[in-house]
């Protein structure tokens, strides 16, 4: 996060796909707390530099992760779905 927080987007990237893509018996806990957000912001960094697949296959992640989060959060889902769709089209041009 202090990579995105600083405005390196490209560092950000690598830190966050080496936890998403790290063996599950290295992450331990942590998934239940980082591992969606991980996934939402990935797909968020990917989409502004316009790497279209990489944004979908994080949001989707995103969703499929939260797709029965407490209705407070159902809100996240439904952007992320938004966008998702969005991709999608965008890819099929």
């Amino acid at each position: 996060r202090a990579y995105d927080l600083g405005g390196k987007p490209d560092s950000a990237i690598a830190v966050f796909e080496r936890y998403v893509t790290m063996p599950d018996i290295l992450r331990g806990t942590a998934d239940a707390y980082y591992l969606a957000g991980a996934h939402k912001r990935l797909g968020e960094l990917y989409d502004a530099k316009g790497d279209v697949a990489n944004a979908i296959t994080h949001l989707s992640a995103f969703v499929e992760l939260w797709k029965n989060a407490d209705a407070e959060l159902q809100p996240k889902v439904r952007e992320a779905r938004a966008r998702l769709e969005a991709l999608r089209a965008k890819e099929k041009r």
